[in-house]
């Protein structure tokens, strides 16, 4: 803006030159801005110090939006992380989203780049490994599904047991 005094026009500089004859001499040799021009520039100032204001705001809510994204994004990314390692893991049709929601919110996940791991007090743990230890534990009974057929499967394992007893 403008200056409201000035020791010599000279001090004018780029634009604020085209306003030299808005500037009247005073006593002490100084030039000073006529009261009206100045009354505007105050009125500009007040102005744009209030547009500034408001685009701060503006940027305050749009950083704050963005960050809500990004961490909506990390929380679906999560869940689906975990959605799919506890399918691969054996966990019950009907309870994996269920599993997948407990795990996200009591879990710290993180992502780098293309390894997603779980943070836990002794390090980083494979995602995968941390959901197939959860699902072995007791934490996790109701949300097992059935063992896969095999050897030493529930199923062969009976069958073993039966033959065991018929002599």
């Amino acid at each position: 803006m403008l200056p409201r005094t000035v020791s010599d026009l000279s001090e004018l500089v780029g634009e604020q030159k085209q306003f030299a004859s808005a500037y009247e001499p005073q006593p002490d040799g100084t030039f000073r801005l006529c009261a009206e021009l100045a009354r505007v520039c105050e009125d500009c100032e007040r102005e744009l110090a209030e547009l500034e204001a408001q685009v701060q705001a503006e940027r305050a809510e749009l950083t704050a939006a963005l960050e809500r994204e990004r961490s909506l994004r990390t929380a679906e990314q999560t869940e689906a992380a975990i959605y799919q390692a506890l399918r691969a893991a054996g966990c019950k049709r009907g309870m994996v989203s269920a599993a997948a929601v407990l795990l996200a919110s009591n879990w710290r996940i993180e992502f780098d780049g293309d390894s997603i791991t779980r943070v836990t007090d002794f390090g980083p743990q494979s995602l995968e490994s941390a959901v197939r230890e959860w699902l072995a534990s007791e934490d996790a009974e109701d949300f097992r599904g059935a063992s896969p057929v095999g050897p030493g499967s529930g199923f062969a394992e009976a069958v073993r047991r039966i033959g065991d007893t018929v002599h």
